[in-house]
């Protein structure tokens, strides 16, 4: 249980290191996107550090009920600070509500068909051939900011998210997720994304 709760941390880990940008750029002529960028990165790091806590005190039991409990609740309190709505969403759900929108579908169905073909072998090599995220304003017709951060496949994910999971992880996420769809992935796949939205500011 040791090696496999400092896998799953590595997890975590290693999806803040590569997936989340220590310091978004400012486009002058869009900041809205900087403001998308870091709220995306804040709601990915505050995650990882419950994660990590709760793997190190109770295992894989504690991680599962982290990702249940406190992650949606980490945005709410995110989101309620802010102003803006952050989640995470997936073509693939583990839990419902992490289900995507038709502009979040859109974006995601782009990435998986841009990489589809060929798979990746890793996680930079996927981020190398399709934008690490997507910001629009007015998006769908609206006054708003929708922003994706994409979210890769790391090799230690495999432990909750691969195509053969040790019985006690499969356990501990059939009892937290009875409908769960987020296994079977690869190295290098889409995972999923941060989703951010937010109002335009009009000059």
């Amino acid at each position: 249980m040791r090696i496999e709760c400092l896998i799953l941390a590595g997890c975590f880990a290693a999806l803040a290191a590569t997936s989340l940008p220590a310091e978004p750029e400012v486009d002058p002529d869009f900041p809205e996107k900087a403001l998308a960028a870091e709220i995306a990165q804040r709601y990915g790091q505050a995650l990882k550090a419950e994660l990590v806590a709760a793997m190190q005190q109770r295992g894989v039991t504690g991680a599962v009920a982290v990702c249940r409990d406190r992650a949606p609740a980490i945005a709410r309190e995110i989101s309620a600070e802010t102003g803006w709505q952050v989640r995470r969403v997936t073509l693939k759900p583990r839990n419902p509500a992490s289900q995507p929108d038709a502009w979040e579908t859109a974006k995601l169905t782009s990435a998986e068909m841009a990489l589809a073909g060929d798979p990746p072998r890793t996680p930079t090599e996927s981020a190398m051939r399709f934008p690490a995220d997507v910001c629009e304003g007015q998006a769908a017709g609206t006054n708003e900011v929708r922003y994706v951060k994409y979210l890769y496949t790391e090799p230690v994910c495999l432990t909750c998210h691969g195509a053969a999971l040790d019985p006690d992880v499969q356990a501990a996420i059939t009892a937290a997720y009875p409908g769960d769809q987020a296994t079977g992935y690869t190295v290098g796949q889409l995972r999923g994304a941060i989703s951010v939205r937010g109002p335009l500011t009009v000059p």
